[in-house]
């Protein structure tokens, strides 16, 4: 008789999400309203908005004990239009800010953003212009590697999301999350914004209406041959592992199933 190991999986989703009240969360989201008023007391009106987009606004984010490097992305939007300095300069003047205000922390440029390290989490600062279509549109520029700006979409991905997350009875977000583990767990063989994209467009939610087989899709749906040699034997042993997993439940030995299963993700 095949066995399910749904609601484990929903129980180690649970834990990689860094809680509504926990303490974690309460103090990440403290050092956020400092960042951002210590932002608009340094630059006044040469900075007109700031954003948080990324995997935190998406509730993908994993707590800091699994992923060490754990961060949130800040869009600081300048005033381009009046102050019109180059992608560079702006880096240098987010630079300055962190070190001035955060001497104590870590602070570096990092393609393309000043990383802020903090001793539970990591502010990914990145300088941003913004023009306006009709009022209607807006378009985001961050810099490239050449000192020139690019556009970018930042709320595309996670609007599509929580639309995917909410059409699928709400299990889209627990797989990402799983998958994420995974992928720490292995050493970070994959970009995780990426791998996140990829699970998103590859998986086959159509077919798929609980965390467990939505798990067990995601994983195989993940080449064995695009990648470099290491990602592809990360993925290779992974799908190996799951396929152990869903031997082993289909015969009732649910004790080996876990233990298939914690070879590729952390308890």
């Amino acid at each position: 008789m095949t066995s399910s190991l749904n609601t484990y999986l929903l129980g180690l989703a649970s834990s990689f999400f860094i809680s509504h009240g926990s303490t974690e969360r309460n103090q990440i989201i403290n050092s956020i309203v400092t960042l951002q008023s210590r932002l608009n007391s340094f630059f006044g009106t040469d900075v007109k908005a700031i954003k948080i987009f990324g995997s935190w606004d998406r509730d993908t984010t994993l707590p800091r004990k699994y992923d060490f490097y754990s961060d949130v992305d800040i869009m600081i939007i300048f005033d381009h239009e009046n102050l019109n300095k180059t992608a560079e300069t702006y880096r240098t003047w987010l630079k300055t800010f962190a070190e001035q205000k955060y001497s104590s922390s870590i602070v570096q440029k990092d393609f393309p953003t000043v990383r802020l390290d903090m001793n539970h989490i990591t502010f990914d600062l990145i300088p941003t212009r913004v023009t306006n279509i009709l009022n209607i549109i807006e378009i985001h520029y961050i810099p490239d590697s050449g000192n020139n700006w690019m556009t970018t979409e930042p709320f595309k991905f996670t609007q599509k999301v929580k639309d995917k997350h909410s059409e699928k009875n709400y299990i889209v977000k627990p797989v990402l999350r799983l998958i994420k583990a995974w992928n720490i767990q292995a050493g970070y063989p994959f970009d995780s914004y990426l791998l996140e994209k990829e699970i998103l467009e590859k998986t086959p939610w159509f077919w798929n209406n609980s965390v467990e087989h939505a798990f067990y899709a995601a994983c195989n749906s993940l080449c064995t041959y695009s990648g470099n040699n290491t990602q592809n034997t990360k993925v290779q042993t992974l799908q190996n592992a799951i396929g152990k997993v869903m031997l082993y439940l289909d015969i009732g030995d649910v004790s080996t199933a876990k233990y298939w299963l914690h070879k590729v993700l952390p308890r």
